[in-house]
């Protein structure tokens, strides 16, 4: 076909005749790549979890802007020694005071600050002048422990029903702003979801999405760093107690920091892997240092072009950058042992004329096999599951950056190489195995 010879045409003359200009353009996509890397986020904030009209999501929000939108945590305390002792509701009041005194806790409400109506039991009288508190004179700690486990009012919110372990309640300070913008961003969405959006409306809802967002990526910043404060207020008051902290400001922060060790953590130990992998099957560094710099690259592009998008990343899409390094190195390792096979066919050829052979016999199957991967991925964004939709797309475009990164930059890098002496296939670990396999089977095939 016409069309297909000349677009392959010119895509030899663009990687191997005009290398430089090749190469100055995969440097200026990455040099993009790099500069939109930094916005890269992780997330695990209601909006990267569940779909945007999800109706318990809206539900919700709906509650909490009736009554409350404050977000909270709760720290759950169990002392060695008996609750309600003296020594005890001391270390308790200061492990609060410290509390209170955390930026970003607005405030703690303990046993300690909480009402007392029956112990001893108080007339009405009485409750109008003033209320009693667990450490107010005349209090009666036993009567108090029965009221906490009792009380319609405490029961199983305060203590647990033996009195052995207590919940305080840190209420974390709000960002009005933030919620502006969420009830905002909420009408015109419900808006939207009823009926098409004037052109002034669809305007509105954008920029208020882009504020939103970018105000949330701030307020988690924030907020792990007050988890992290607050964890090291109470491992100060750990001695003699058993303390646990909880809440879903902290699930949040805890899952991010998990989502961080799970790329780091995987992603390393794949390019380790990979570079053993690759130094043991050719044993040549120059067939370990293009792979490995086709596979980084890869990476860096589907990290900006992540950020660009606005995907979030997810305990769902955390090993996104493990999988984009393995399917990019299963498409380069194709082309390196189709480039060694011929080297070791044509001893006499030119690197150019090894680079065009493999490129022409590794393209249309190298095409396929991108495009089934790629339909596979694009599967999952029919899902009603946020995170999944977004990791959908993200391995979508992982996949075909893969492809085209791997048949652009192979042919400059090894252009730039200078000719080898022919690799012995018959030496060659990687040729053995696969002959191997080959081997096993034709022997096998009527089975």
């Amino acid at each position: 076909m016409p069309l297909l010879s000349a677009l392959w045409k010119l895509y030899l003359d663009l990687v191997l005749h005009r290398r430089v200009l090749g190469m100055l353009l995969l440097l200026l996509v990455l040099g993009l790549a790099a500069w939109q890397a930094p916005q890269f986020r992780l997330d695990a904030s209601a909006d990267s979890l569940i779909l945007e009209n999800d109706e318990d999501l809206r539900y919700y929000r709906q509650l909490s802007r009736r009554y409350s939108e404050a977000e909270s945590v709760v720290v759950t305390y169990t002392p060695e020694a008996d609750l309600f002792a003296d020594a005890t509701l001391q270390k308790l009041k200061a492990l609060r005071d410290d509390l209170e005194a955390v930026e970003g806790i607005a405030s703690v409400t303990s046993i300690l600050d909480v009402p007392l109506v029956a112990s001893p039991p108080m007339s009405l009288s009485e409750v109008q002048q003033g209320s009693r508190t667990l450490l107010s004179p005349g209090t009666d700690r036993e009567m108090a422990r029965q009221e906490f486990a009792q009380s319609p009012l405490y029961r199983s919110l305060l203590t647990d029903p033996a009195g052995e372990t207590t919940a305080m309640l840190a209420t974390l300070e709000g960002d009005q702003q933030a919620s502006t913008l969420l009830r905002q961003r909420e009408d015109l969405r419900l808006k939207a979801s009823q009926a098409e959006l004037s052109p002034g409306d669809a305007q509105k809802l954008a920029r208020v999405e882009a504020e939103y967002a970018a105000i949330s990526a701030e307020r988690q910043a924030d907020q792990r760093e007050l988890i992290a404060r607050i964890r090291s207020v109470l491992a100060k008051h750990e001695q003699g107690t058993q303390i646990f902290l909880g809440g879903l400001p902290m699930i949040a922060a805890d899952m991010i920091s998990f989502v961080e060790q799970d790329i780091r953590l995987f992603g390393g130990l794949v390019l380790v892997l990979l570079i053993a992998l690759l130094g043991l099957a050719f044993r040549q560094w120059r067939w370990v240092l293009i792979p490995i710099a086709i596979c980084a690259g890869t990476l860096l592009v589907v990290v900006g072009l992540t950020a660009w998008r606005g995907w979030p990343v997810t305990v769902v899409s955390s090993n996104f950058s493990s999988l984009t390094l393995i399917i990019t190195l299963a498409l380069v390792v194709h082309l390196v042992v189709r480039f060694r096979e011929l080297q070791d066919l044509q001893p006499e050829a030119s690197v150019t004329a090894l680079i065009e052979g493999t490129l022409r016999n590794k393209l249309a199957p190298s095409f396929y096999t991108t495009t089934t991967t790629m339909v596979s991925f694009g599967s999952l964004i029919i899902a009603d599951i946020r995170p999944v939709i977004d990791f959908g797309m993200m391995m979508v475009a992982a996949v075909l950056t893969a492809f085209l990164f791997t048949f652009l930059l192979f042919p400059v890098l090894a252009s730039l190489l200078k000719a080898s002496k022919a690799p012995r296939l018959a030496d060659d670990l990687a040729a053995k195995v696969t002959q191997a396999l080959a081997g096993l089977v034709r022997e096998r095939s009527g089975s």
